[in-house]
């Protein structure tokens, strides 16, 4: 079976409105939301929705990334989906009606639109939104399900290297992917690998040793052959 590379990066738990049907929302329908809901901004940190929430609100985000977040009982984070500008943040639960698992934290200042429930009918008589809606609930279902794959299958070391092949091989050519620092530390990579610091840190030093990344002295990782690193993390 063939694949594309869209096919791997949709996988990634950073959800980008590329993979929401081909195109964002037109600037018709964002217009419309902006009209039946209300824009609202937030600072590093804040929470746009906690655990325990049953969607009262959904919010499609212009600004700023959120993130997704399991909490133990013992406190333990485990981030799982990170929405970026053009996506929907709590429109499972809106849906569902069921209590979240997840908070939904800003990880930088974001503006969004806050849609209440009471306008459930005028959501779903767009079709364009519904469309965008759907498809970000299917996404966010395939990059659950590629976690649970992580879990049960793959070892430290091929987790890592699927991980930095979605934050690599976006604009990558077919061999070489220099990146800038990739802004996500060992500690974040670890908890999204459900894996210790040091084994992330590990993992890495084994797929320099394998000649598929170098780390520069600023810590800016590259690809060094993006589609072995695919192969190291996907296994095809």
């Amino acid at each position: 079976m063939v694949y594309n590379r869209n096919d791997y990066l949709s996988t990634s738990p950073w959800l980008k409105s590329q993979f929401l049907g081909g195109a964002p929302l037109n600037k018709e329908d964002i217009d419309f939301l902006t009209e039946i809901g209300a824009k609202k901004t937030y600072t590093k940190g804040a929470v746009l929705l906690d655990m325990g929430n049953r969607g009262d609100n959904m919010f499609f985000l212009h600004h700023g990334t959120v993130r997704y977040t399991l909490l133990s009982p013992e406190g333990v984070e485990k981030p799982v989906i990170y929405v970026t500008p053009g996506g929907f943040v709590g429109e499972e639960a809106f849906f569902h009606k069921q209590p979240t698992s997840y908070n939904a934290i800003a990880m930088e200042f974001v503006e969004a639109t806050i849609i209440n429930y009471r306008r459930y009918w005028d959501v779903v008589s767009r079709p364009g939104i519904a469309h965008i809606i759907l498809k970000s609930m299917s996404i966010k279902a395939r990059i659950l399900a590629t976690q649970i794959e992580d879990l049960a299958f793959r070892s430290t070391v091929e987790k890592v290297a699927r991980l930095l092949y979605c934050l690599l091989a976006e604009g990558a050519t077919d061999i070489k992917a220099k990146t800038e620092n990739i802004g996500v530390t060992h500690n974040e990579l670890a908890s999204l690998a459900c894996a210790h610091r040091v084994s992330v840190s590990n993992a890495i030093s084994e797929l320099k040793k394998e000649g598929l990344i170098s780390i520069d002295k600023n810590g800016s990782i590259t690809a060094e052959d993006i589609k072995k690193l695919r192969v190291r993390g996907f296994g095809v």
